[in-house]
């Protein structure tokens, strides 16, 4: 389950709780080793879910050794979003 920080308000506690992070992690998961390299914003539009939905599993997922940064030489190799001009890292499947 997902967890709000304690100093949240209560909306945030009840949106976190009602995230099913494990089957979103499961699916990003699933995407990036079928699709990878890839970045969150690509995921989210192959998954039909919103960047805000999928953007978020990156980072435990990475802490779990499931996905890692994809890089080359040692730089981590970054994309222009397919919504803003923000640079977006992209990830392979650690496994």
């Amino acid at each position: 389950m997902t967890q709000a920080r304690a100093t949240d308000p209560q909306t945030s506690h009840y949106a976190a709780n009602a995230v099913d992070a494990k089957t979103l992690e499961r699916l990003v998961v699933g995407c990036v080793r079928k699709n990878g390299p890839i970045a969150a914003d690509r995921v989210a539009q192959l998954l039909g879910l919103d960047l805000q939905s999928v953007s978020p599993r990156f980072r435990p997922l990475a802490e779990k050794g499931m996905i890692r940064p994809y890089e080359t030489g040692g730089q981590a190799i970054t994309h222009k979003s397919l919504t803003s001009n923000r640079q977006r890292m992209t990830w392979v499947a650690a496994r």
